[in-house]
């Protein structure tokens, strides 16, 4: 089978990184596809960023795709697995040999969800959502945001305890307490700062091309 590999740098989607199409090997007719977008920014601390969207990479016309897999890479993960039982699938039996293609693919092994014809599905994420939002025979895209987190910073500083130890404000002091308070130790403190994260996309598509005519 001629050799397919195509790539796009950034042309159909301004998030969009590398976008390619190889065949499976000993499998006529049949695409393993990957489309990565760029780092992008989450929201920052708790806040939710802004959505962005991956369309999984072109296929030539007449191909069909029959399993996704999305992945938000990074701390903040979601992720979703779908196979189509239709068109190729139902002409061959059903769509299981292309999840365990894709599952060979993204390195994932368990089990896929299937899903009747349609554009709408959900990932399952942590911190962060991802969805389908447009599904057709030959192309599908993904939409996903994330939150950040907060970074804390520990500082130790040398305080007289009068100014950490509220009991030092007390009246009729023993002279032991009034010497305690009179000096110094050491103390922890904690500041919090609200930061966003970076991550990255990706969608990965198995596609197969017309049947073979008799």
């Amino acid at each position: 089978m001629r050799l397919i590999s195509i790539f796009f740098l950034l042309l159909f989607s301004s998030y969009i990184a590398r976008a390619q199409c190889e065949p499976v090997p000993n499998k006529p007719g049949t695409l393993s596809c990957i489309s990565e977008s760029a780092l992008v920014d989450g929201g920052s601390g708790k806040h939710w960023g802004k959505w962005f969207e991956i369309t999984s990479a072109p296929v030539p016309d007449g191909y069909e795709i029959l399993s996704v897999s999305f992945r938000l890479e990074g701390p903040h993960p979601c992720t979703a697995d779908l196979t189509y039982t239709r068109g190729q699938a139902e002409r061959m039996g059903d769509g299981s040999a292309y999840s365990e293609i894709l599952n060979s693919v993204t390195g994932v092994v368990g089990p896929t969800r299937h899903f009747e014809p349609g554009p709408s599905a959900k990932g399952i994420g942590s911190w962060a959502q991802c969805e389908q939002i447009k599904w057709a025979k030959s192309s599908v895209t993904w939409r996903f945001q994330f939150q950040g987190w907060s970074a804390e910073t520990r500082k130790i500083t040398i305080e007289k305890n009068s100014d950490s130890d509220p009991s030092c404000k007390q009246p009729n002091k023993s002279p032991e307490k009034e010497e305690y308070c009179n000096q110094t130790s050491p103390h922890v403190g904690w500041t919090s700062k609200d930061e966003p994260i970076h991550q990255k996309a990706k969608l990965y598509t198995i596609a197969v091309g017309p049947a073979p005519k008799n």
